[in-house]
């Protein structure tokens, strides 16, 4: 009965077993799909972090580069803009745009538009404007350099213009006839002075490069690159401005999708997670049930041996039995005889007792002998496992020295071979050789020739060059000239403003005063009467002739901290830049070096482990202020935080998080304290296993006091 409930107990447990496999076999194939699901997951926000790296790189560039196209935008308006806005401000005026804004060019024609454009492209435009400037206190001195377009006055700009004409090539949002009528182009110089018969008076002919030509006059352009217009500069902002925006809405856009992946991933572990703990709970469940079985089998095949030896020992006994009852018989008989030869015996044992004596007496002196000589048989085996381990050594020595000699004959016998190919064309090299070096004289002869045309070139080029800085010097001269005289101008229109106000101020009539001078007045006479009056006002007392020295030493103190402000803002600027600099660097390395440590972390973290998966993790955005967070899952574990890892685990984290590290810029040594301390033996065989891999090319010097460690060591040292 017993024996019957066993077999049905095994059999009921190898039905669990099958389904347990079953089910093993399903939960395997569900939790590697998720960790396939994983790792492209990760692979993909990495992927869109390096994205979101390099779009944040770029904006960061185009809008430097919009900055810097702004800057040379408002310089290029003028460095009075200051008092322009101030001007508007104070009149409430604002929200007012420039007039490059409305204007679009043919490409090429900049040059020609700002060249011909009766006011600059940075006039200010709006709505009824000069009725606005007007209405709030008029035009002033304060308005100097403002310039202003109204709009409602050009807002139906006209289309269809004569082919030929300036305003042709231009799309405009306003009407720019009152600005650019009678302006003509034309493709080259030649088609200009074509055209100038056939001018008026108001009417000129210009080219690309803004050169003019009017009925008697040209006026010849600065050679202004294309790049530096005005209008080329707005047209560049406005797309570098499309370029922003549209980088922030990617940015966006893969900020939102790298969220939603990380969401996606953090599910995925969960998944991961609870089917590992599954499978493992199935596992081990299993491995219940085999032992269980096993044990089962082991009881069932002992029950059958034990009745088979039962059976065979009955059958034995019963055999016995007969022959022990025909024994008996002969056993009477003998004993009879056995106690006679028995008196017989005892005399016998005396003798022997005796001879028993001397014998053990030996048989002690000979034990003794036997025990020096297991001892000294016990250190020969010692020194005998001592030598086979050497000769181990030794063999694995000379079979890997026989594999490398294997190979350097193999390489020999490539070598050769090639040599033997190579010796094959070398013939025909040589003839090609001979043809190459001829080729190579003509080409020198060209080339000498080409050099010697293009120094007479360079020579022409300077001459022009010298001759064109002469004229350019003496255009200079002439605008000096020019512009001494409008200051001249400017200072009597001055100083005439100046004796009017003192005439209104002293109530006299500037007219009848003059009227009243007498023709024989001259200058120097006048002068002699106000050097009268200023001897009768010095005789009045002494004035505050201080403030001068004062407004002289302040505008010598102005002057030098105005020096001191431009180094500093130059040295602030040189500075700035050099951060930006430093800081780009930073960032571009600091990227490169994270995504190696983490990759490396997460290839050696399962190999110390047998599995799991570990990873770093940014906790920011901006790579310079930023922290990372080691996240490690050991295989069968879900944490949450450091501190419930084990200490061998910990360790085990923290070796494959340095040796990451490590590979990044390897030393030729690496000195490990210990490391093996809090791990236990299974642990310590995967880290030798790394170890002994990682040997190749750095040697380790491992302090330890783990057998273990000891055997895969090269050299022992003992302290």
């Amino acid at each position: 009965n017993e024996t019957a409930e066993l077999v049905a107990q095994i059999d009921t447990f190898k039905a669990d077993i099958e389904r347990g496999d079953a089910q093993r076999t399903q939960m395997t194939e569900v939790r590697n799909g998720i960790r396939d699901e994983l790792g492209q997951a990760r692979v993909s926000v990495q992927t869109i972090g390096g994205t979101l790296h390099e779009l944040q790189t770029e904006l960061q560039q185009l809008r430097g580069r919009q900055a810097s196209l702004q800057a040379l935008q408002e310089a290029a308006y003028g460095n009075d803009q200051a008092v322009v806005e101030a001007f508007c401000k104070a009149r409430g005026i604002d929200n007012l745009a420039r007039l490059a804004a409305f204007v679009d060019i043919e490409a090429g024609w900049e040059l020609a538009l700002e060249a011909a454009l009766r006011i600059p492209l940075g006039a200010l435009c709006g709505p009824e404007l000069t009725s606005r400037i007007q209405d709030s206190g008029g035009f002033d001195k304060a308005a100097a350099g403002l310039t202003v377009v109204d709009l409602s006055a050009t807002a139906n700009p006209a289309t269809g213009f004569e082919a030929g004409t300036l305003l042709s090539k231009i799309t405009s949002k306003i009407d720019l006839r009152p600005l650019l009528s009678g302006v003509f182009v034309a493709a080259s110089a030649d088609a200009a002075l074509a055209l100038r018969p056939r001018l008026q008076a108001e009417q000129v002919v210009v080219l690309a490069d803004g050169t003019l030509f009017g009925a008697n006059w040209v006026q010849v352009a600065g050679g202004q690159p294309e790049a530096d217009s005005i209008l080329s500069r707005e047209r560049a902002i406005g797309e570098l401005g499309a370029r922003i925006a549209q980088h922030d809405v990617d940015i966006s856009a893969l900020r939102v999708e790298s969220d939603t992946l990380r969401g996606v991933i953090k599910a995925l572990e969960h998944d991961e997670h609870k089917h590992t703990e599954q499978l493992d709970a199935g596992v081990q469940a299993l491995s219940r049930q085999r032992s269980e079985l096993a044990r089962l089998e082991a009881e069932f095949q002992r029950r059958q041996a034990r009745a088979a030896d039962v059976a065979a020992e009955l059958e034995r006994l019963a055999q016995l039995s007969t022959s022990h009852r025909d024994n008996l018989d002969a056993l009477k008989v003998e004993r009879e005889q056995a106690e006679h030869a028995l008196a017989e015996h005892a005399q016998r044992r005396t003798q022997i007792s005796d001879a028993r004596g001397a014998i053990q007496a030996r048989l002690d002196t000979t034990r003794q002998q036997w025990r020096d000589l297991r001892e000294v048989a016990h250190q020969l085996e010692l020194s005998i496992e001592q030598l086979r381990s050497r000769r181990a050594t030794l063999d694995e020595a000379l079979a890997r020295n026989g594999g490398a000699r294997e190979g350097a004959e193999r390489r020999r016998s490539d070598i050769q071979a090639a040599i033997a190919a190579h010796q094959e064309p070398r013939v025909d090299m040589r003839g090609q050789l001979d043809i190459a070096l001829r080729d190579r004289l003509e080409a020198e002869n060209r080339l000498a020739d080409a050099r010697r045309a293009l120094g007479e070139l360079d020579a022409d080029t300077q001459k022009a060059a010298s001759q064109r800085a002469e004229v350019e010097q003496e255009i200079s001269e002439q605008r000096r000239h020019l512009e001494q005289i409008r200051l001249d101008q400017r200072a009597l229109e001055v100083r005439l403003q100046e004796l009017v106000s003192r005439f209104a101020q002293t109530g006299e009539d500037l007219d009848a005063t003059i009227a009243g001078l007498s023709e024989g007045e001259s200058e120097e006479s006048i002068q002699e009467e106000l050097e009268k009056l200023s001897g009768r006002i010095a005789r009045l007392g002494p004035i505050n002739l201080a403030a001068i020295d004062e407004f002289t030493q302040l505008s010598e103190r102005k002057s030098y901290l105005d020096s001191q402000h431009a180094d500093l803002t130059e040295a602030l600027d040189t500075l700035e830049e050099a951060i930006r600099k430093i800081d780009r660097e930073t960032r571009s390395r600091f990227r490169e070096t994270f995504d190696k440590v983490n990759n490396g972390m997460q290839a050696l973290f399962p190999v110390l482990f047998g599995g799991g998966h570990a990873y770093l993790e940014l906790t920011g955005e901006d790579l310079l202020e930023t922290g990372v967070t080691v996240m490690a899952r050991p295989p069968g574990k879900r944490n949450s935080t450091i501190h419930l890892l084990s200490g061998g685990e910990k360790a085990l984290t923290a070796v494959s998080f340095i040796f990451s590290i490590f590979e990044l810029n390897p030393a030729p040594f690496c000195l490990l304290d210990e490391v093996d301390a809090p791990l236990d033996d299974n642990n310590v065989l995967r880290l030798t296993e790394m170890l002994r891999s990682m040997s190749r090319s750095v040697q380790f010097l491992f302090i330890t006091h783990n057998k273990i460690t000891m055997e895969i060591a090269e050299q022992l040292i003992g302290v």
